[in-house]
């Protein structure tokens, strides 16, 4: 009969107190929080004359919160993940002359439609609620404005077309996202340039203006990581304080 050796048990021992730690080290990190956001672009909007163009781009931003292994068993499971939502904003996008602008509206929302009455180009979000567009900005109507604008118009699409404006969109998820538009003095590409990340997860998702003719630009007019990131807490406590602002 053979007797046990006390270092064989001490071996054993010390593998078995190894595995607790790490079990026990594995179970913190499930139990624990996870913080993530979530940006996306939610479509491109060209408007343009001859002479001059708008393009209007929507994208939303989202958090996430939550344990790890509830998240981890949602998205195996479903697929599926929740967010809370907590911003939408609308970057706008001014050319004209060859010169453009940009400003990104944070907060104020992507819903809405561009129109023009009378050479000068606006953006509709209710009867009571229009805006002037001044190169990249927008500018809020009066009430004696809105009144007397309401009065000159019947249709949106019949004042716009009317001014010598057109309208065309995309989204970047589209098999071709992009829409070439000729102006008068330059022909105008505006697209979307979507590269798979290695994580496998996220796109990076560049929406881009290129132009030939006499300035041969491109410019890019935004550029999101779509899909959801983890940050920080910190981080996490100060993207869920903002809130649309419109």
């Amino acid at each position: 009969m053979s007797k046990s050796c006390p270092m064989k048990k001490g071996a054993i021992l010390s593998v078995i107190m190894v595995l607790a730690l790490a079990f026990g080290s594995f179970a913190t990190w499930l139990g624990g929080h996870w913080y993530g956001v979530i940006d996306a672009i939610q479509g491109v909007t060209i408007f343009y004359s001859k002479n001059e163009m708008f393009i209007f781009i929507g994208h939303s931003k989202a958090v996430l919160e939550g344990r790890r292994l509830n998240l981890i068993m949602n998205e195996e499971l479903s697929g599926l993940l929740f967010p809370d939502h907590v911003r939408d904003d609308l970057l706008v996008a001014h050319l004209k002359d060859g010169k453009l602008l940009k400003s990104d509206l944070k907060g104020f929302g992507y819903f809405g439609t561009p129109f023009a009455c009378q050479g000068q180009a606006y953006w509709y979000l209710g009867i009571s609620n229009i805006y002037r567009l001044h190169d990249s900005n927008v500018v809020p109507l009066s009430h004696d404005e809105t009144s007397l604008l309401d009065s000159q118009i019947t249709s949106l699409g019949e004042s716009s077309r009317a001014a010598g404006w057109k309208d065309k969109f995309f989204h970047v998820e589209a098999s071709v996202p992009e829409v070439t538009v000729r102006m008068q003095s330059e022909e105008v590409r505006v697209y979307a340039d979507v590269q798979a990340l290695a994580n496998g997860r996220n796109q990076r998702v560049r929406v881009m203006l290129a132009r030939s003719g006499t300035t041969n630009a491109t410019d890019t007019l935004i550029d999101v990581v779509q899909g959801y990131q983890r940050i920080k807490k910190e981080e996490y406590i100060k993207v869920k304080s903002q809130t649309n602002v419109q």
